[in-house]
């Protein structure tokens, strides 16, 4: 997958700004307590999720978000706008429980805080279901300073699965099943593979290039898929073993086509190896080798797919080979070195 930027939409807050906070009513006359709070808020690149918010995130000061301070009993008694530093301070605050949240809608961001006093000791405090914090301030004086952290989901739907398909060749007629050990060493170009939603009269075609790779990119919605190949059923059969991040991926096999079936989402990033086992070559020859790895892109559009145009990629060394075609089935076995790519697994 690919994010392609933050993607975040702020939610802008009507407010009058004196002094950087807006006092939305009296703070009460026990405010000689004294005590304060202060936001530091900060962006974590998009989808971060931890656990080290401080080293990837702490240096990034985050600008123009409004935060509330409300006092249980009494209701929200303040707001404060973030400056270019990213910092706020909420002052002469009485004894009490206090809730912080910010202006940040939830379906566009996660967030993340810690809070210490004045004496580096952590202030306790619950997260509310409403995007904030709650937390007791108990002593006369007491200094709270809570590092916020804004972690943005890509919302510009360029969050992309994609799957690449490594297809080889074994003896004709093979009756075998260690495809790894007897086939993958034979790479088969100039096949042609069409990528398509499942019912869909149309796809994206392209041919596995001179190391037998070909690959689709751009797949921005989530669904049902069937991943086919031009050899005849009657001259070839095929086996398949798909894997995302190292681990095996289902998938059926396509009735009345020379393909599989399989759902993605747009967080997969999908490897197959796909070996042909010949029944009858007829005395044809290898179709000829392709100069280049190709890559489909689908449009990201949100419309469904169009007919794409093959483009020149490269791929890392390295392809896991772990699902069976009947059950799962880890195998342990990766390419040391794939020709050509340079890499290793």
């Amino acid at each position: 997958m690919r994010p392609a930027g933050l993607g975040v939409r702020w939610v802008a807050r009507v407010v009058i700004i004196v002094l950087g906070a807006v006092l939305l009513q009296s703070i009460p006359a026990s405010a000689a307590d004294g005590a304060t709070v202060t936001i530091h808020s900060r962006l974590c690149p998009v989808g971060f999720a931890g656990p080290d918010y401080y080293t990837n995130c702490h240096d990034s000061p985050l600008a123009d978000v409004t935060f509330t301070l409300s006092l249980a009993g009494t209701g929200a008694i303040a707001e404060a706008t973030t400056v270019a530093d990213g910092n706020l301070t909420f002052t002469g605050l009485p004894y009490g429980t206090y809730t912080i949240e910010d202006s940040v809608p939830g379906e566009f961001a996660a967030y993340a805080a810690y809070c210490s006093d004045q004496n580096q000791n952590a202030v306790p405090f619950a997260y509310t279901n409403t995007g904030g914090i709650q937390f007791d301030l108990t002593v006369a004086g007491m200094a709270v300073t809570c590092d916020w952290y804004i972690a943005p989901y890509d919302l510009q739907g360029d969050t992309e699965a994609s799957v690449t398909i490594y297809n080889a060749v074994c003896p004709v007629g093979y009756q075998g099943v260690n495809y790894f050990d007897d086939c993958y060493q034979t790479p088969l170009p100039g096949i042609d593979f069409t990528f398509q939603a499942a019912g869909s009269g149309s796809g994206v075609s392209s041919t596995t290039n001179a190391d037998g790779f070909v690959a689709f990119e751009g797949i921005t919605i989530d669904g049902d898929y069937v991943i086919s190949e031009s050899i005849p059923g009657e001259f070839n059969r095929f086996v398949v073993f798909c894997s995302a991040n190292d681990a095996a991926f289902p998938f059926s096999y396509a009735e009345n086509t020379n393909g599989i079936l399989l759902g993605l989402t747009t967080a997969d990033d999908l490897r197959c190896d796909w070996y042909n086992i010949p029944e009858d070559l007829r005395g044809d020859a290898p179709p000829p080798a392709k100069p280049s790895v190709p890559i489909a892109r689908l449009p990201s559009t949100g419309a469904g797919f169009m007919a794409g145009q093959a483009t020149d990629g490269a791929f890392p060394g390295g392809w896991v080979l772990v699902l069976g075609a009947s059950a799962v089935v880890v195998l342990g076995r990766r390419l040391v070195q794939i020709r050509s790519f340079g890499g290793e697994a």
